[in-house]
């Protein structure tokens, strides 16, 4: 921090910190400009920027930044929204492929059992070798249609209950065709023999065509390879009817339902897609067939799907993806980039606003600075030279001769001058009220050390006081060696200083042991100054006596506080 006079400069680091300033108060005479703590004032739309960018410099970048990446999740969330409809349509879409699929090889399979059904039912009298030959005309494969193969089976003790429904002791596997490998015995003896294949006959005899079974074993039974997981049966003529010599038995296909959900998704647009096959609603526990891994997060499609007269469900799951697509990721990386981008130029395009601000109101600080010191540089040289003109009036009215006006005008001129100083090197702020009087009695010369005594406390005094006050101790220090005390070696000066209030102090200049002083005493230039002058500018009254012992004089002084000071115009 500089200062000049009551003027601050502050600086920080190698910025100067732009403080606004306005035309205030006088201080120490000079007119300077006050902290206003806003910017100035501007009416036109580019200062009300620039005055917006000063008081808040982080706002405008951080708005940027802000509004950007709001924009751009905005945008990744409107793909994500259109990415899943996409997926949800491509699902959709899928899961109608598939379940055609499954109807397609489904449909073969009912297709020959309808005539391997109407081929039994039109000889009269059927047999193994008949229906193996038929069957080893089909194409029915365990890796295309998911089947194991046709079987032709007869019920023993085939009865009619009373409310309709058939009931039967056994069934006995007539022939079994195998689609690929396998025990043909086992799946075909095993299907016959399970308990559901006689409510899908039920069901069958009551429609009139194919009907496929509930699940027909567990899931312990159905994870052996060779265990199918349901089938469709098709009753052989009128086996449930009261004709005698009908034969009763039926036809059957065996499915593997890994293998059929397997085909479908191999036919699909998309074979990467999840599937799940249930036997009716979508429960874990109606589980036929599941391909891949499902998840709680997922989206799942469910088609139901219609299998030999009988409902099943289709859960479709879309491949496993990213958290984000790809398109997502590369507009967020863009955002990003431009909110980053915005928001440097943003910053220094702010920082370089308040520089130059900063220098403007530093460059007008200076300009004002400079013109209160010319003022007040002016204001000094004309109260001096009017001090000037004066001394050297009175000193040449109260003069006899040319020596001893020059002697009085050098004297006094060296006391003005040696106040001066001292202002100087307090940069015309507050003056020792001690150094005022040591630099005025130093004119007279250093070989009274010994007969001068100051005491006092530590009392400064402002610019126009310390002026006045060191004319009048001039002026006493002058008499004092000319005619009083300091005259001759036995003479001795006591100037003592007390603060009588808390602002105003009183020096009591007293003289003692020089030669006698006479009860009479003209008035001179020296007793004018001090009792009309001097106590004119102090604004106090002046006690100045001439005892017999010695000239006493009492001065008092205002002690005020440097935001009081005031230089008169």
């Amino acid at each position: 921090m500089r200062q000049y006079g009551d003027i601050n400069s502050y600086q920080r680091g190698n910025e100067h910190a732009y403080v606004w300033f306005r035309a205030g108060r006088q201080i120490n005479g000079l007119k300077v400009l006050e902290a206003e703590g806003s910017p100035i004032k501007s009416s036109s739309k580019a200062h009300q920027v620039r005055d917006w960018l000063l008081n808040f410099p982080r706002a405008v970048p951080a708005s940027l930044f802000a509004v950007i990446m709001a924009v751009t999740l905005l945008s990744v969330f409107a793909i994500e929204s259109k990415a899943r409809q996409t997926e949800n349509a491509k699902l959709q879409e899928a899961a109608r492929a598939v379940e055609s699929a499954l109807s397609h090889r489904v449909s073969d399979a009912t297709s020959y059992l309808r005539a391997g059904a109407a081929l039994l039912a039109s000889v009269d009298t059927p047999d193994a070798e008949l229906f193996a030959k038929y069957a080893s005309q089909l194409e029915l494969g365990r890796d295309t249609q998911g089947a194991f193969g046709i079987g032709w089976a007869e019920l023993k003790g085939a009865q009619v209950a009373v409310d309709g429904s058939p009931t039967a002791s056994s069934a006995l596997v007539r022939s079994f065709e195998l689609g690929n490998g396998g025990s043909g015995s086992a799946i075909a003896q095993d299907t016959a023999a399970a308990p559901l294949v006689r409510r899908a006959l039920e069901r069958a005899a009551v429609n009139g065509g194919p009907t496929a079974t509930q699940i027909l074993f567990d899931a312990a039974v159905r994870d052996n390879e060779d265990a199918p997981d349901f089938a469709i049966v098709m009753p052989v003529g009128r086996t449930f009817a009261l004709a005698e010599n009908s034969p009763s038995g039926f036809v059957f296909v065996p499915f593997d339902g890994l293998a059929l959900l397997q085909a479908a998704l191999d036919s699909s647009s998309d074979p990467a897609i999840r599937a799940r096959l249930y036997d009716d609603v979508a429960r874990p526990e109606n589980l036929v067939a599941s391909m891949g891994s499902f998840t709680a997060a997922d989206d799942v499609i469910e088609q139901p799907v219609l299998i030999a007269d009988r409902r099943f469900t289709l859960a479709i799951a879309s491949p496993p993806a990213g958290f984000l697509t790809a398109m997502s990721y590369a507009t967020l990386l863009f955002g990003f980039s431009v909110a980053v981008l915005l928001f440097i130029l943003a910053h220094m395009v702010s920082r370089q606003a308040a520089k130059d601000a900063g220098r403007l109101a530093f460059f007008e600080e200076q300009y004002s600075i400079r013109n209160s010191l010319t003022r007040e540089l002016n204001h000094r040289v004309k109260n001096t030279l009017a001090n000037v003109l004066s001394i050297l009036s009175l000193t040449r009215r109260r003069s006899n001769t040319l020596d001893e006006f020059a002697h009085s005008l050098e004297g006094r001129i060296r006391a003005l001058s040696a106040t001066h100083d001292l202002l100087t090197q307090s940069e015309w702020g507050t003056t020792p009220l001690r150094s005022v009087i040591e630099a005025e009695l130093a004119h007279v010369g250093s070989g009274h050390g010994d007969q001068v005594n100051l005491s006092g406390p530590a009392v400064e005094l402002a610019p126009n006081d310390a002026l006045s006050f060191g004319q009048a101790i001039h002026e006493l220090a002058t008499n004092a060696a000319k005619y009083g005390a300091l005259s001759d070696d036995h003479g001795a000066v006591s100037v003592d200083w007390r603060l009588v209030q808390p602002h105003l102090v009183e020096i009591e200049w007293q003289e003692s042991g020089g030669p006698q002083v006479s009860g009479t005493q003209q008035s001179g230039f020296g007793t004018d100054l001090i009792q009309k002058i001097v106590a004119h500018e102090l604004k106090q009254p002046v006690e100045l006596h001439f005892h017999r012992t010695g000239v006493c004089c009492i001065l008092r002084v205002a002690v005020r506080k440097r935001d009081d000071f005031r230089i008169r115009e």
